[in-house]
């Protein structure tokens, strides 16, 4: 569990809404949820005092919630560099297997998820509000003896 202030998730919540357009981004509610979750773990980047960039999953049960980079900061590297930080922190907490869903129409995302090591699982039909479906990717940990691929 995050111990965050009620600004700073209303930040992340703003930040998604940002990056996702309703209906596919997260509602307040459910940021709040995702951030008192056991596991909850959040990385995030700074432009001076503003928040430009996160990831939010939980490494307990290894996955990556949501990725978000701010519109004016993509295609920097941040979303690389927190995607590769999260996958080593949930390494280091002895998760097994880390999974995302991302949406078949978000190709960067799902790109940038493919370099990474994840492999598609499944594809789920209708899995967002709007009848997107989804992609369930999935990277299995490194085994003992080898590093981890670098995102």
């Amino acid at each position: 569990m995050l111990r965050l202030t009620k600004k700073e998730i209303r930040e992340l919540y703003e930040l998604d809404a940002l990056c996702f357009p309703a209906p596919l981004n997260y509602t307040l509610d459910m940021m709040r949820r995702f951030v008192r979750q056991q596991g909850a773990c959040l990385l995030r980047k700074w432009d001076d005092k503003r928040m430009i960039a996160f990831v939010l999953c939980n490494s307990e049960t290894g996955e990556i919630i949501t990725l978000d980079v701010h519109p004016e900061y993509r295609r920097r590297g941040l979303g690389k560099e927190l995607l590769g930080q999260a996958i080593d922190r949930m390494r280091r907490k002895g998760v097994r297997t880390i999974f995302s869903q991302v949406a078949t129409t978000n190709v960067p995302s799902f790109m940038l998820h493919l370099r990474a090591g994840f492999k598609i699982r499944r594809v789920i039909t209708n899995y967002y509000p709007d009848g997107t479906s989804a992609y369930v990717l999935v990277l299995p940990a490194a085994s003992k003896g080898r590093r981890p691929p670098r995102v």
